[in-house]
């Protein structure tokens, strides 16, 4: 079957030229769509990142002041205010034993968190989870430090973790978009595959296609006993290929 196309490809000028374009020009906007797109997924996702870092940011501002007063109550009654916003799955506290002291959601996750809980305990540094982000969820984990206004509530030393704050925020939106961002740039690359390919196939069939055929076609007359030795082909271009059809 390939041979076959093969040969029904290279027999003319007419099949190969439009097939040379439309493979070049694939391959061109392919790559350069491909990147396009790999460069917008990576900001949106950037985006999502620092959207996720906020909101931890927001929720351990707003559950400071309770949290430093001891008031539990006051900390569970501003989570699930926080957990009612469409973007935020689920928000859990954790003590200094990694042990679950609340949770928006009665149910556990479905996805493991150990090892992060583990690691942003042991680094003492907020850890950003995007394991499960194409399944629609990105994970932060604040660890809560003790300071010196700490001590007055809790028998502990300056640095030391308090408990974690897992905050889990949808990328639903995000991948929505990004599928969305992706259609638009392949209908965008089809248009102009069809749009450039098209041009250049008139262009080149009228500049070099066609003026190669009727010099073709004068040179089988004369091999076959039937062209005028004397007649000249109406080219009017002033190169090579109108040069030679002047002869």
């Amino acid at each position: 079957m390939f041979k076959q196309l093969f040969r029904y490809f290279n027999r003319s000028l007419k099949r190969k030229i439009p097939l040379v374009i439309f493979m070049v020009l694939t391959l061109i906007l392919s790559a350069s769509f491909y990147l396009l797109i790999r460069y917008q997924q990576a900001t949106d996702h950037e985006t999502k990142l620092k959207n996720v870092h906020q909101t931890a940011t927001l929720i351990r501002a707003c559950i400071g002041y309770s949290m430093l007063t001891g008031d539990m109550d006051g900390v569970q009654e501003i989570l699930l205010r926080v957990a009612d916003d469409e973007s935020v799955l689920q928000i859990r506290l954790f003590n200094s034993d990694l042990e679950e002291v609340f949770n928006t959601i009665p149910e556990p996750p479905d996805f493991p968190t150990e090892a992060e809980l583990h690691a942003a305990m042991e680094r003492k540094k907020s850890i950003v989870d995007d394991r499960f982000n194409a399944q629609g969820r990105i994970g932060y984990y604040d660890p809560v430090i003790a300071e010196d206004k700490c001590l007055e509530c809790h028998d502990t030393q300056v640095g030391d973790v308090l408990g974690i704050v897992e905050t889990n925020i949808t990328t639903t939106d995000l991948l929505v978009q990004t599928k969305r961002n992706t259609t638009m740039l392949i209908a965008i690359a089809g248009v102009i595959l069809i749009l450039t390919g098209g041009t250049l196939y008139v262009l080149i069939k009228k500049m070099v296609v066609s003026p190669i055929v009727a010099v073709s076609d004068s040179v089988k007359d004369i091999a076959t006993g039937e062209g005028d030795l004397t007649a000249r082909l109406a080219l009017r271009s002033r190169d090579e290929l109108g040069e030679l059809a002047g002869w």
